[in-house]
């Protein structure tokens, strides 16, 4: 089905199963039966898509709980107009329970506000024998930028993408359901030729569901391939506006195009003149950030310096490029990788001229050393995706990565969008009961109905009519 027509579909769907406005339903294919059994000692996690017509906050109960032990994620949260959140509730049943009791319990979920509509749903939970599963396991394939320019966040991507699949299949496993999977992991060295290398690999092997890749350089070279050859991609941490197209490549961070619109409002009166965008020759990602930031910019003169990283040396000729830009009142937007970044931001500190200038990263945080500290300090200001940092498993993904990786520094907010796509992948596995990527209720159709009502680690998780993230946070730090 094309992307537009399946995102209305969805969308459409999801209203249509509210009996009336202000009034809450759910989406029975991501829902739990009314009759769940679970042997004793043991716990399963069960899903609830509750949809609503218009935006609501709804808090979540259960009643009748005897001695079992329930917990509700979230317990209470916003739904968006017309769209749909999964709640999660995980019921251990007692070692000392006898095979055969049952639990009659009640599900509310109640909206804020006079006058709306709650929803109820009975639901028995039976004390089973304990049934062995026979298991079946998807191989997926994920390309990382483990070493080369995008190593520093290559790392922290694959933390999460192994701590994702633990996850999943620990979930997979408390729900009795037969998926698992099994990661393939293939270092890009952050080249979209060894990624496209990589994923022909991955295809001759008969895999056709990948995680990843990082960059929208490395999306760029795999892309074609991917589609020709009927391979699902789902990369984190893609953002070019550029690759916003109709094809089965799903990204879970916001494009570009809102990172402009975002960056241009933090400069409203500020009386900025100039506004120099510093970025790697011929990549997308800086391009499309480049395109976005002068269409949202109005009157402001919009400067590019493009540089070469593979000749940037000690920055010194960047460095020269960006003091000529400089007209009026300037400041800075660097779209770089860490490597060549960290270069720049030396070779600026070191500038009477660049170092009173107010500089922003874009995703990008430098390396702090003694002789840029107080310049880093005083003039330099990261835009980043904004996590949900609320949301009941961040700090559990957050300190497994950091122990990954052997430090508690901030994790790159991609991470956080790998582990969400882990995770939406698993959903939709489930729904579809299969793992064939193509077809009717393929994968293809199946992720953006998965994420439509998933709440990640980077909040509302659904997808726009490109395969994109459709919701956008950001912070500056």
């Amino acid at each position: 089905m094309p992307r537009a027509l399946l995102a209305a579909a969805l969308i459409a769907a999801a209203a249509a199963s509210v009996p009336q406005a202000f009034s809450l339903g759910y989406d029975p294919l991501y829902s739990f039966g009314t009759d769940v059994q679970v042997p004793a000692g043991e716990q399963r996690a069960l899903l609830l898509r509750v949809t609503s017509a218009e935006a609501a906050g709804v808090s979540f109960e259960v009643t009748g709980r005897q001695d079992l032990d329930i917990r509700i994620d979230p317990e209470r949260a916003q739904i968006p107009a017309g769209g749909a959140l999964d709640v999660e509730l995980t019921v251990a049943v007692p070692s000392t329970a006898d095979v055969g009791d049952a639990y009659s319990l009640a599900l509310y979920a109640v909206p804020s506000g006079a006058g709306q509509g709650g929803l109820y749903r009975d639901f028995t939970v039976t004390v089973a024998a304990p049934a062995p599963v026979a298991t079946e396991t998807v191989r997926v394939g994920a390309l990382i930028s483990r070493t080369g320019s995008l190593g520093s966040l290559g790392a922290p991507v694959e933390a999460a993408l192994d701590k994702g699949a633990g996850d999943l299949n620990k979930r997979f496993a408390d729900t009795n359901s037969k998926w698992r999977i099994q990661l393939d992991k293939r270092d890009t060295q952050s080249a979209p030729a060894t990624a496209l290398s990589e994923l022909q690999e991955m295809n001759s092997l008969g895999t056709k569901i990948v995680l990843g890749p990082v960059s929208s350089a490395e999306l760029a070279g795999v892309r074609e391939y991917a589609g020709d050859n009927g391979m699902l991609v789902l990369s984190c941490c893609s953002v070019s506006s550029a690759l916003a197209l109709d094809d089965d490549i799903f990204r879970f961070l916001s494009p570009t195009a809102n990172q402009g619109e975002f960056f241009a409002g933090r400069l409203a009166g500020q009386n900025v003149q100039t506004v120099i965008v510093a970025y790697r020759d011929g990549d997308p990602w800086g391009m499309s950030l480049l395109e976005s930031v002068r269409s949202n910019s109005g009157a402001i003169n919009v400067a590019p310096v493009a540089y070469d990283p593979s000749s940037i040396g000690d920055a010194s000729s960047v460095a020269s490029d960006l003091e000529a830009a400089v007209s009026g009142r300037t400041v800075v937007l660097l779209a770089s990788y860490q490597a060549d970044g960290d270069l720049i931001v030396a070779a600026a500190a070191s500038s009477p001229a660049l170092s009173a200038l107010d500089w922003y990263g874009a995703q990008f945080w430098p390396t702090v050393t003694p002789d840029i500290l107080q310049f880093v300090s005083a003039r330099f200001t990261v835009i980043d995706d904004a996590p949900d940092r609320g949301h009941a498993l961040f700090g559990g993904v957050e300190r497994a990565i950091q122990a990954e990786l052997g430090n508690e520094r901030r994790v790159y907010s991609g991470a956080y969008a790998a582990y969400d796509s882990v995770q939406i992948l698993g959903k939709a596995i489930s729904a579809a009961g299969s793992a064939a990527v193509s077809g009717d209720g393929g994968l293809g159709d199946g992720i953006p109905a998965a994420a439509l009502g998933h709440r990640g680690l980077m909040g509302d998780m659904r997808l726009d009519e490109s395969g994109d993230l459709a919701s956008a946070a950001y912070e500056t730090l």
